[in-house]
């Protein structure tokens, strides 16, 4: 997957997690709010149910003390009628007013029950009527008998006192009402006012929460439709590469049966999508012989592709629609599941047609190599050894009838053939290493060196020369090949450094992470470093033919033995302070 489109992904991901957060964090608060504001309300209601019941009470009250001081006052009325007039029509209204007199005032009592202030008042409010009412009697019935007697009583004034005292403590009683009356209106209206400013602040909050709520969900979807319209955008393009790559791509499920294949391979193979796509199989894209090797195999290295996740380089030939036939190289990687097991796999392929050609051709050149080699190892050595020969008779048989300038010369021609000869070899031996099958075995490095330096000290007539080996860790590689690394690197630190007093040669080894590192230092004449690019070429000599001898081949063998072994070598040097030349190579 491209890294701008992970990016990308994790970017979404993340604001759609700020964005699922901020829809739940809104309606948490919206719901805590609705509740705040149904509960308030709830409140509210009580509150006022309960204000309107003791205001509905103390109206109950107000009218029924009413009531009753009405119906006293007309009980006196008629009692003053009847006093005056002696009209029979006036006892009725009297009587009846009384008995409503008497229930009105139990109503009272009930409605005031729950007020122990009350007690006191009715029991002097209860006696004062009581005692207006049998006085009331009492005038009546004088009244039947002697008209003057009952005047006179009504003028004595203490019907009027009573009826004033009456009059006095509902009066009271109704004062006491409309005091609690107007305390709990203004209760009702600090009430309402209290829940309009909660109400009005909730609604507020909730208006602010919903309009922003709103804005953000505009705001996301607008982002979500460019985010989609990107990614369709990117899904177009990606899909236009997959299509139009140079290399073909193709996916398999789990039962080898192709589910996707790119427009590059199709045209190679000469087929629509709709003919390859969920019916061929993989081993339906391949020819028979392949077929033949990919299924004998398959169950084995299809283990080792579940276990490893991925395989590289596998040649297949695959069938064209039209009969014939395309080599390729086919890399896959597979896609498990949480378990490891198989899902499906992303595969590449490489037209490998070129690549062949260019092996059939390095195949043709190598046979016509070997042919030059074998011309070159016995034409051109012949006319070699006849010059060397001849210069040896004619210093053998006529030393005596040549001069020494006829000496000399015969001398040259004998030594510059045997330096052709020299070369030759050395040529011979270059190019056999870039062709040779290695044979690869862990060296006990140790044990090689000691062999190689043994060697040496045998092929160089007594020449003295110190050699101090530190202990060297093991490699992997080809013995003989590594052998002749060796016995290079230190044949030119006993050459280089024969014209020192002291020669003297150290072998160790160098830090590597994951490779054996070594190191042959001597204390010779070194070279300057601004020419050490021709160092590992071949023919490129830093020093004279006449100084030191040599065809300039040995570290140009060396460096194509270290390639192949998949190492690295490199110099170290100064003028007349030694040369050291290090190397790394694979330990496993």
């Amino acid at each position: 997957m491209p890294l701008s489109i992970e990016i990308n992904e994790k970017r979404e991901k993340a604001a759609n997690r700020r964005f699922r957060a901020f829809l739940f964090v809104s309606g948490v608060v919206i719901i805590v709010l609705l509740l705040l504001l149904t509960w308030q309300t709830y409140r509210y209601n009580e509150g006022q149910m309960e204000t309107n019941r003791w205001v509905t009470h103390t109206h109950r009250v107000l009218y029924s003390s009413q009531k009753l001081l009405t119906t006293i006052v007309d009980a006196e009325t008629a009692n003053r009628g009847f006093v005056i007039t002696g009209n029979d029509t006036y006892l009725d209204p009297l009587q009846r007013a009384h008995m409503v007199v008497r229930g009105e005032l139990s109503n009272l009592e009930s409605l005031t029950s729950d007020n122990q202030e009350y007690r006191v008042v009715f029991q002097q409010l209860r006696s004062l009527i009581e005692r207006k009412m049998a006085w009331s009697d009492s005038v009546v019935q004088v009244r039947t008998s002697d008209a003057s007697v009952a005047r006179w009583l009504i003028s004595s004034q203490y019907g009027k006192k009573l009826m004033d005292s009456i009059r006095m403590a509902i009066h009271g009683i109704q004062e006491a009402e409309n005091g609690l009356l107007r305390k709990r209106s203004s209760a009702s209206a600090a009430q309402v006012a209290a829940f309009s400013q909660l109400f009005t602040v909730t609604q507020a909050l909730l208006l602010f929460l919903v309009i922003a709520l709103m804005t953000t969900v505009l705001i996301t979807l607008s982002a979500r439709r460019r985010a989609s319209l990107a990614l369709r955008q990117a899904s177009l393009e990606i899909s236009d590469l997959y299509d139009n790559a140079p290399s073909g791509y193709f996916s398999v499920n789990a039962s080898l049966v192709i589910t996707n294949i790119n427009q590059t391979l199709l045209k190679w193979l000469g087929y629509q999508r709709e003919e390859v796509v969920g019916k061929f199989r993989y081993e339906d894209l391949l020819t028979e012989e392949s077929k033949k090797t990919f299924l004998a195999s398959f169950e084995k290295d299809f283990e080792a592709y579940e276990r490893n996740g991925s395989v590289s380089d596998l040649e297949f030939e695959y069938r064209k629609k039209d009969g014939g036939s395309i080599p390729v190289m086919v890399s896959s990687v597979a896609v498990l599941d949480e378990d490891g097991k198989f899902i499906k796999s992303r595969s590449s392929v490489a037209d490998y047609t070129e690549q062949k050609r260019a092996i059939e051709k390095i195949i043709q050149l190598n046979s016509e190599l070997e042919a030059f080699t074998y011309s070159v190892s016995h034409d051109l050595r012949a006319p070699l050894r006849t010059i060397t020969g001849y210069s040896q008779m004619i210093l053998e048989d006529y030393k005596e009838k040549i001069d020494a300038e006829q000496m000399r010369l015969v001398t040259t021609v004998s030594n510059g053939a045997r330096r052709m000869a020299q070369l030759i070899d050395d040529l011979l031996e270059f190019s056999r290493v870039g062709r040779k099958d290695m044979q690869k075995v862990t060296v006990n490095t140790n044990d090689l060196v000691a062999s190689v330096i043994h060697d040496l000290r045998q092929q160089t007539n007594g020449h003295v020369y110190e050699v101090a080996v530190d202990d060297l860790p093991e490699c992997r590689g080809d013995l003989s090949l590594l052998r002749q690394v060796w016995v290079n690197l230190l044949s030119n630190a006993i050459k280089y450094s024969s014209k020192t007093s002291r020669p003297s040669i150290r072998v160790h080894a160098i830090q590597e992470t994951d490779r054996a590192g070594f190191c042959v230092e001597d204390n010779g004449v070194g070279f300057d470093m601004k020419h050490s690019q021709k160092l590992f070429g071949v023919f490129q000599r830093l020093h004279k033919m006449t100084d030191f001898e040599g065809t300039g081949v040995g570290l140009a063998l060396v460096k194509r033995i270290i390639d192949r072994h998949g190492g690295k070598i490199w110099a170290d040097a100064a003028v007349g302070q030694g040369a050291r030349f290090y190397f790394t190579l694979p330990q496993n």
